[in-house]
């Protein structure tokens, strides 16, 4: 019986020490993840200067290394704000979520708007919902007649009469209404966006592509065109639709407005310190200068 007793003693033991150690336990690894995120969720996309990582998410700072923001996210005003959505500014490479298409803001600036619709803009790549026609980059729908078309023909699943459907000819020698269609060099409407494809509307293309005289190709290394949102490689801006080395005085801005020892952005060009920006109001002090 006394062993018994023994018995049932070590069991219970046993047993609490069990549940000290796992609620113990518990609460180290919560305490360990909460110190490991580094309260800034930035996974692992960029860090401030000083090394850190409260930096990136939509609300903190903009990052100084790597992504500034987060995906979903756009520096202004060194501040992350989110991007992509109807009203909202457009994200890096003048992006926008589905339904939505930037206004082609110069840079990554723009606000994205709805698309897609009767008399909105029309979406990426040229598309209309329901069948509709882009004309003149805005949406027209199905049997209202499409404006400044020659002959004012009727939409019609995305192609106004005879001109700007998939094998048609360019309406007026240059526009595609139906889309995921650009006019090619023979004046016809093909398939578009891809390399040696003709540029979709708005000069767009797949992505790691940009458009280069009409025609998509690889963009963003030295000497290529600049990707969407005139943006390039690392270590390269974008200047007259060309990327090239950066930050240097003379060369273009990298991104964020970023100079060299100490530069400032002026107009897209890297000037050195002391020097007056383009509108002779300010010295160069190390902050891009002001716009306009």
């Amino acid at each position: 019986m006394r062993s018994l007793r023994l018995l049932r003693f070590v069991v219970f033991v046993a047993f609490a020490f069990a549940i000290v150690w796992g609620c113990g336990g518990s609460n180290t690894t919560g305490a360990f993840t909460g110190t490991d995120d580094g309260g800034g969720g930035t996974g692992g996309q960029g860090t401030l200067a000083d090394g850190s990582t409260a930096c990136g998410a939509v609300g903190s700072t903009c990052c100084t290394v790597g992504s500034p923001c987060l995906s979903g996210g756009t520096c202004a005003g060194g501040t992350c704000a989110a991007c992509g959505g109807p009203g909202q500014a457009c994200c890096p490479g003048q992006q926008c979520g589905a339904g939505a298409v930037c206004n082609r803001g110069g840079g990554n600036g723009g606000v994205c708007a709805a698309c897609g619709g009767p008399g909105q803009p029309c979406c990426a790549a040229g598309v209309c919902g329901n069948g509709g026609c882009c004309v003149k980059e805005a949406c027209v729908a199905p049997g209202s007649a499409c404006p400044g078309v020659t002959g004012a023909p009727s939409c019609a699943s995305g192609s106004c009469g005879t001109c700007g459907g998939a094998g048609q000819a360019c309406c007026n020698g240059d526009q595609c209404t139906a889309g995921g269609l650009g006019c090619n060099r023979g004046g016809q409407c093909a398939a578009c966006g891809a390399a040696g494809q003709a540029c979709c509307p708005n000069d767009a293309c797949n992505p790691q592509l940009g458009c280069n005289n009409g025609t998509c190709a690889q963009c963003g290394g030295a000497g290529q065109p600049c990707c969407a949102g005139e943006t390039c490689g690392g270590g390269l801006g974008c200047r007259n639709n060309v990327c090239a080395q950066c930050g240097g005085a003379g060369q273009p801005c990298c991104a964020n407005q970023a100079c060299t020892g100490g530069g400032c952005c002026d107009q897209n060009v890297c000037i050195v310190t002391g020097t007056k920006c383009h509108n002779n109001d300010v010295v160069c002090g190390g902050q891009p200068c002001p716009r306009g």
